[in-house]
């Protein structure tokens, strides 16, 4: 299944079970997380809560999981006008309008002080809007070990082509959607 194709990619990802991670859209893979990392948070960005309440309600007896919702009608609104077109790309939109980050970014700024950013090792990118290198962006601020994102066989649509740190390696995995995985360099091995 296309949603969780990534989940053969947590295999790179070593010392999981002593690993926190914070995932940006919950859904069909959020299991895979809670079975494999130590603590797993789901922060979501939407403007409609049943997909979220439905993935918490199937994941409440796990003691290593939480999650948060907040709700963004406007920013889904901007998302919204920002894939229309009249000349698709192979994902049915051109977006000629504007990216919608600024209103994402200051959601994800008030969220800092009740989301704890610096406190995960690492960060699932697969959020439900196309402005996931803003994302991941936001979160390298925060130094985590590892950010891991899906959809990457689209990758300039959803914005990874603007992600800007040179302290980060990234390797992609071109199975399904695509996934890919930016580590921190100073973590990686060499042989010096």
């Amino acid at each position: 299944m296309a949603y969780t194709d990534w989940i053969p990619v947590l295999e790179i990802i070593q010392d999981k079970k002593e690993t926190s991670i914070l995932e940006f859209g919950i859904g069909a893979g959020t299991k895979a997380l809670v079975d494999n990392f130590g603590q797993v948070f789901s922060l979501e960005i939407l403007n409609d809560r049943e997909w979220f309440d439905k993935t918490v309600d199937q994941l409440k007896d796990y003691k290593n999981y939480r999650a948060k919702y907040i709700d963004a009608p406007e920013l889904f609104a901007a998302h919204d006008e920002f894939t229309k077109s009249a000349k698709p790309n192979h994902r049915g939109n051109n977006f000629q309008a504007e990216r919608p980050a600024k209103l994402l970014l200051e959601i994800l700024e008030e969220s800092k002080n009740s989301v704890g950013y610096s406190d995960f090792d690492g960060f699932f990118v697969d959020a439900g809007v196309y402005l996931r290198g803003e994302i991941v962006n936001f979160v390298l601020q925060y130094k985590p070990r590892f950010v891991l994102v899906h959809d990457t066989n689209g990758f300039d649509d959803y914005g990874y082509n603007l992600v800007t740190s040179g302290e980060y390696a990234y390797f992609g995995f071109n199975t399904g959607d695509g996934t890919g995985l930016f580590l921190r360099k100073e973590k990686l091995i060499t042989n010096e």
